[in-house]
């Protein structure tokens, strides 16, 4: 989906570490930032496609943390580029002209809808990734392909997501899969997923969390409302969480049932959700399996920590009939 062509294969995981470079550069509004990355890398220096996608980020991200230059000005750094950087800074203002979009966020849309058995034939057919013997697959978001898999030297059963084949030459992309895991990684909570281990294998980043097999609450809830006493409690777990989340600088951005994982639990703060059996009683009774909910999917997540973001101010976040008024409201 990257408008540019993909780097060499050999410089993908050299090009992820300098886009995370690149970041950093511009929190600290350096003005060579891409230079110095470069300067850094010097071995991307000969990949003339590494080179062009560390330039556009660059643009992408000035213009996503509001340090935006003129397209002339942003040119006049790059002279031995120019025609190339040119090309692309038309496609941009093609793009955001005729959706109002940043175009990571458009490429992101697209990507969400890239679930056709045509699109899935291409997906990578791997078994292994790192410690992970992958198992089967048990999601699928817009950036990534989620697994159940085995890790082995633990002998524990997890669930690894890993990015997906149409992302992971697209810098943009890749900062955002990684920026979710470390976000996520940053939440010690007992009701959000935990993160158990981020790398990357083989040029792909993945990262490793725990395995929650009770299905999502958008499931649980398909046939049936909750009892009144047992959504009012699982609203007062979810916003706690939500609370811990923003007191650690992460906003979540598309809370919604799906999203919302049921873990099986016997410990006391676990909860029926079955209205037949709970008769208004919360939590479940001693001894008898119920449900924990976990929040999941920290992909569209904002740090409030640092200047960047996955999008331009003020672009719509999230799945509409979930959003606050006040951003669904810049959809119509």
């Amino acid at each position: 989906m990257s408008i540019l062509q993909p780097a060499s294969p050999s410089n993908a995981s050299l090009l992820i570490k300098a886009a995370a470079e690149l970041e950093r550069c511009l929190r600290e509004n350096q003005v060579r930032a891409c230079e110095s990355v470069l300067e850094k890398f010097p071995q991307l220096n000969a990949d003339a496609d590494a080179v062009l996608e560390l330039i556009y980020l660059e643009y992408v991200l000035r213009q996503e943390s509001g340090q935006e230059q003129s397209s002339e000005l942003f040119l006049s750094k790059f002279p031995q580029n120019r025609d190339e950087v040119l090309k692309l800074l038309q496609v941009d203002e093609a793009i955001r002209s005729k959706s109002n979009l940043h175009p990571t966020a458009k490429f992101a849309e697209e990507l969400d809808d890239t679930h056709s058995e045509a699109n899935e034939a291409r997906l990578p057919k791997i078994d292994q990734i790192g410690d992970y013997s992958l198992l089967e697959v048990i999601g699928r978001g817009g950036m990534g392909v989620v697994y159940k898999a085995e890790q082995k030297k633990l002998g524990r059963l997890v669930a690894v997501k890993t990015i997906d084949s149409f992302s992971s030459f697209n810098p943009s992309l890749v900062m955002r899969f990684k920026s979710e895991a470390e976000l996520a990684a940053r939440l010690q909570h007992p009701n959000i997923v935990q993160i158990h281990e981020i790398n990357i294998h083989s040029g792909v980043p993945f990262f490793s969390m725990e395995l929650v097999s009770g299905g999502t609450l958008a499931e649980a809830t398909q046939d049936h409302p909750l009892q009144p006493l047992v959504a009012a409690r699982l609203m007062e777990i979810l916003a706690r969480a939500v609370h811990y989340a923003h007191s650690h600088g992460v906003g979540h951005r598309d809370l919604k049932p799906a999203n919302v994982l049921l873990a099986p639990s016997l410990r006391s703060e676990a909860m029926d959700l079955n209205p037949s059996n709970s008769s208004h009683r919360t939590p479940t009774p001693a001894g008898k399996l119920g449900v924990e909910p976990k929040i999941a999917d920290f992909g569209l997540a904002k740090d409030f920590k640092t200047l960047t973001q996955s999008t331009v101010a003020g672009t719509p976040i999230g799945t509409p009939s979930y959003m606050a008024p006040e951003q669904a409201d810049r959809l119509r």
